[in-house]
């Protein structure tokens, strides 16, 4: 079975990571990879969204769009 409190918390420490390396990138003006890394950030916390919500697994897609619809955000 798997133990959805550990999906959520693995996406929100992915996400808090991705988002300092995508600050530390756009302090050194590296845009358009600071702009990746934002994406990872906002993917990865839908995919914890997700999780709480539906009590499974997140799917393996990165539409920002579609995530936020699974996790009923839109």
């Amino acid at each position: 079975m798997i133990d959805i409190t550990k999906q959520v918390e693995y996406w929100i420490s992915g996400s808090e990571e991705e988002l300092s390396v995508a600050f530390t990138l756009h302090k050194s003006m590296k845009i358009r990879q600071s702009l990746f890394f934002a994406h990872l950030t906002l993917e990865k916390m839908l995919k914890a969204i997700i999780c709480q919500k539906t009590d499974n697994i997140a799917p393996r897609i990165h539409n920002l769009i579609r995530l936020s619809e699974i996790a009923d955000l839109i």
